[in-house]
């Protein structure tokens, strides 16, 4: 099991460096075409390019940031991975000093010799002043 672990979370790992610097165009290439993000009690967006859109929209809208993952969990289905965690950002702004905390999730199944993202899930459950 600890192989699989690694594997999902080498995944997650090298998307989050694809986000947070920004690489849209490589972001994009984590997706499945019909893959799904979701803002639970928000926003659906269906599709690759729809999904980079909205993450280029929360990167406007949010600016600088720094996050932080935590209790997380990676699990192996068959031909899924299945992460799971917390979070929390702080906004890096001179006009805006806010903390953000939620939930996030994403599937991700086997397409071909690759893993895709199908349905990627998050939350905002608390914002703070700093």
């Amino acid at each position: 099991m600890a192989v699989v672990s690694e594997a999902i979370k080498t995944l997650f790992e090298q998307y989050c460096e694809a986000v947070y610097s920004r690489n849209y165009e490589e972001v994009i290439k984590f997706y499945d075409d019909d893959a799904v993000l979701i803002e639970k009690g928000q926003a659906c967006h269906y599709g690759p390019k729809d999904i980079v859109d909205a993450i280029k929209a929360y990167h406007t809208k949010l600016g600088h940031r720094s996050t932080e993952n935590y209790d997380e969990e990676f699990f192996h289905l068959g031909d899924y991975y299945i992460y799971d965690c917390k979070y929390h950002f702080k906004l890096k702004s001179e006009v805006r000093k806010e903390r953000i905390s939620g939930s996030y999730n994403q599937i991700w199944r086997k397409v071909g010799d690759d893993y895709k993202i199908i349905r990627d899930v998050f939350s905002i459950e608390s914002r703070s002043s700093s």
